[in-house]
């Protein structure tokens, strides 16, 4: 019998792998590609929603590890630049997996809030290094809303494929020095 922990982790990755060549994917599938029985898959993961979510999650942090080591760079656009480049790599790692993934939950409004609070990590940091320019934000413009934006785009990005970091830095460099002389 395989130890807990490994199977589990073994169902995540194999989710991981078949959704980003399969696309639709069961957990008959998933348990046939790990060697378990499928009543084993459903004991770690009571639903397909709730196993395509922790694939998702580890994923997610997969890709934004590099930013979790000490000695980032505190500035907000370097920070952006280095989330541009964990979201060019992610997209390295995993082609396909993210313009597929949100179209695999059965329940679409329990796959945002889960992938809301996977990147929230994220989305705290960028509102932190957001936060020195608060005071010459203008209105409408928040820290937080500036990490929600970032975030966004950062999304969009890996579901469309495209890499925006370069446009993204430049409107926040805008955004960021409109009240500085230069």
């Amino acid at each position: 019998m395989k130890a807990a922990a490994t199977c589990r982790e073994e169902i995540v990755r194999a989710a991981i792998a078949l959704k980003q060549s399969a696309g639709e994917i069961g957990m008959r599938q998933i348990a046939q590609a790990c060697g378990v029985a499928v009543g084993t898959v459903y004991h770690y993961f009571p639903d397909k929603t709730t196993l395509l979510i922790a694939a998702v999650e580890q994923v997610w942090r997969e890709i934004f590890a590099p930013l979790m080591k000490p000695g980032l760079p505190g500035d907000a656009l370097s920070l952006v630049e280095a989330m541009g480049g964990c979201i060019r790599e992610g997209r390295r790692r995993y082609p396909g997996f993210f313009s597929a993934h949100g179209l695999a939950f059965d329940d679409a409004e329990r796959g945002r809030a889960a992938m809301d609070e996977a990147t929230g990590h994220m989305r705290a940091m960028l509102a932190e290094a957001f936060a020195p320019h608060a005071a010459e934000l203008p209105e409408p413009l928040t820290p937080q809303a500036l990490a929600d934006f970032t975030l966004d785009c950062f999304k969009m990005d890996l579901m469309t494929g495209r890499d925006r970091t370069a446009l993204i830095g430049a409107l926040l460099r805008g955004v960021l020095t409109s009240g500085k002389e230069a």
